[in-house]
């Protein structure tokens, strides 16, 4: 049995760790739950607490009420990466099965409507419009996406919903606080 003296190196820093040490990060990150910001950014090099910081963060917002789905891109292989349609499936299939609702992607997905409208339709229609609370989603390395030849059309799409908040105070974009944590 391991000595509880001994932490293993690499990898997330579990919750209630008396390992973990905390930064000026920590309080910067936990006002954007509480303020339930619409992007949450965590970035830094490999190995410095990214993940660790998220998981607190996420631990946080479900006290606080909300909804949580953590999605690690690195689960996901390369066939869901080969295309926004394909990466949206997937994403929408992990934040599904993290809310354990009832819901299929594919359901109403329209080819003629484009990747990004056919996600962002999903994710207001059976997601947004029926969590009667905030839903906090983390996605952590997101620099697996920073090579993808359709990056900056995620990116965008996540930008847009930040935009609808200030466009429609009151619309279901307010309900959404995404927390992406990526490598520099």
């Amino acid at each position: 049995e391991p000595s509880p003296d001994v932490v293993p190196l690499g990898g997330a820093v579990p919750l209630h760790s008396r390992f973990y040490m905390e930064r000026q990060p920590d309080a910067e990150f936990r006002s954007a739950i509480l303020r339930k910001d619409s992007i949450i950014l965590v970035k830094g090099a490999r190995q410095m607490g990214k993940t660790s910081l998220l998981a607190r963060g996420l631990d946080l917002a479900r006290k606080q009420g909300a909804k949580v789905v953590q999605v690690d891109l690195q689960k996901l292989n390369a066939a869901h990466l080969e295309s926004a349609e394909s990466l949206y499936v997937a994403l929408a299939e992990l934040i599904v099965d993290g809310l354990e609702m009832d819901a299929s992607p594919q359901k109403n997905w329209d080819a003629r409507r484009g990747a990004n409208v056919n996600f962002e339709r999903f994710l207001r229609r059976e997601i947004l419009d029926k969590l009667p609370v905030p839903f906090v989603w983390g996605l952590d390395e997101v620099d697996r996406l920073f090579n993808c030849s359709y990056s900056t059309e995620v990116f965008a799409l996540f930008r847009s919903w930040h935009n609808e908040r200030a466009l429609d105070p009151t619309g279901p974009w307010n309900q959404l606080v995404l927390a992406m944590a990526y490598a520099t």
